[in-house]
């Protein structure tokens, strides 16, 4: 596989050699050539580094057309032809696309090389990632801890790759909520890629990003924003500010800006983070409702509840489209959802909402997840709201009884029974 700098006047320059490859080989060979293939599937490398996906997934479609024609589909260059066209639909959000074809990709990697070979790792590494986007999170654990065993072995301690491996797994150990595991594997990446890439890698900037969430997690606001802004800093300078791994730092600086209470600028952070993503990726990518959601919460904070309920179902519509209804990104969306709707004092529909949020983090993330824990008081806010309520109906129901000759006991009955229910459902949460 082609190795290319991440800079995109680098990049810009291989896709222009490679350009003009295609074009004395289509000329020479024809269209149906092996090494065209080879130029297509390397063009689709450098589309994909720039962003470019979509043209990304049409040079690896005809590298991949050429590869099966003429090498047959049990090909290990059609496996790797699989594998790539898998980090295009991951990155486009397809995600059961990509989970597709990396297993395609494995299965080939398997038989022809054996379960210790370098690719196959990739392969193993690559479908944690998406399992992990999918929202499960010990099978892409597995995988990981999978690929981390063969590169250590193959590899040693200290090679980029083992890197990826710990900057993975401390993705996934964030979203389980292992914060400090998480912190430790992302410093293990970091420390390596420093060593090996320099201070002004795009890779390193990865590891600013991810180690800014967990300390953002943790609660170290400045910390987090320190990495974030160092993050930011790379990839503007190597990327462009029309890169999506710049947009991912911008949401990230949005979330820590609006955690510390600054809500004017991390709106701004969203809005820059939204108007790149809906030129790359579109209006439907999984990106995009990351952003949306985003948006909501700092209206809801902002006070703006209409604006914010907008912008939670946009969010959820995708995120319902992509990812399917018990996934861990969906339940965020009800519970956010569920708080804004108490806000606005439709108590029943909040009650709705935080419910389905508890129902796919306890299948998700298990009882002792902090999110768990998190949707369980905002379902005790909202229940203590409701019979609150009830409470006082009914001591106005009492006081129209006995001041109003000939209202119905019974009238006050119908009010203790909805009370009795309202603390029924209180006490069983």
């Amino acid at each position: 596989m082609p190795q290319f700098k991440s800079n995109m006047a680098d990049l810009q320059q291989s896709k222009e050699h490679f350009e003009r490859a295609l074009g004395i080989q289509l000329k020479n060979h024809g269209p149906e050539h092996i090494d065209v293939a080879t130029t297509y599937f390397n063009l689709g490398f450098v589309q994909c580094d720039m962003g470019n996906l979509q043209q990304a997934k049409e040079y690896y479609e005809r590298a991949l057309d050429i590869r099966l024609g003429k090498l047959g589909p049990k090909h290990i260059e059609v496996a790797t032809t699989y594998n790539n066209l898998g980090v295009v639909q991951h990155e486009l959000g397809n995600l059961q696309k990509a989970k597709e074809y990396y297993e395609r990709a494995l299965d080939i990697r398997l038989k022809k090389l054996g379960p210790e070979h370098i690719d196959v790792a990739t392969t193993y590494n690559n479908l944690g990632i998406v399992q992990c986007d999918m929202g499960n999170l010990q099978q892409a654990k597995d995988y990981h801890e999978h690929a981390l065993d063969i590169r250590l072995k193959k590899l040693g301690p200290e090679h980029i790759d083992v890197a990826t491996m710990y900057n993975n797994l401390g993705i996934v150990q964030c979203d389980m909520g292992n914060l400090q595991r998480a912190k430790d594997y992302h410093e293990h990446a970091l420390d390596i890629r420093l060593k090996k890439l320099g201070p002004e890698h795009t890779d390193v900037a990865s590891s600013y990003n991810n180690i800014g969430i967990v300390q953002c997690d943790m609660g170290n606001l400045l910390l987090a924003e320190e990495h974030f802004e160092r993050a930011l800093d790379i990839r503007l300078k190597k990327l462009g500010p029309e890169h999506i791994d710049v947009a991912t730092t911008y949401n990230n600086l949005g979330n820590v800006l609006r955690d510390m209470g600054n809500l004017h600028q991390a709106k701004e952070c969203y809005e820059r983070a939204q108007d790149i993503e809906m030129e790359k990726l579109g209006s439907e990518h999984i990106d995009v409702a990351t952003t949306f959601n985003n948006l909501g919460v700092v209206q809801h904070e902002m006070g703006k509840l209409r604006k914010a309920k907008e912008f939670y179902e946009r969010a959820l519509e995708i995120r319902m489209k992509k990812l399917g209804s018990e996934h861990i990104n969906v339940a965020t969306t009800y519970n956010n959802l569920g708080v804004l709707q108490r806000d606005m004092g439709n108590l029943k529909q909040a009650k709705e909402y935080h419910k389905r949020a508890l129902d796919i983090r306890l299948k998700k993330l298990g009882p002792e997840h902090t999110d768990v824990a998190t949707t369980c008081n905002c379902l005790h806010i909202v229940q203590c709201d409701i019979l609150g309520n009830l409470q006082q109906d009914n001591l106005r129901a009492e006081e129209i009884r006995l001041k109003i000759p000939g209202t119905q006991h019974i009238d006050v009955v119908r009010t203790l029974i909805k009370l009795d229910n309202a603390e029924l459902d209180l006490g069983s949460l």
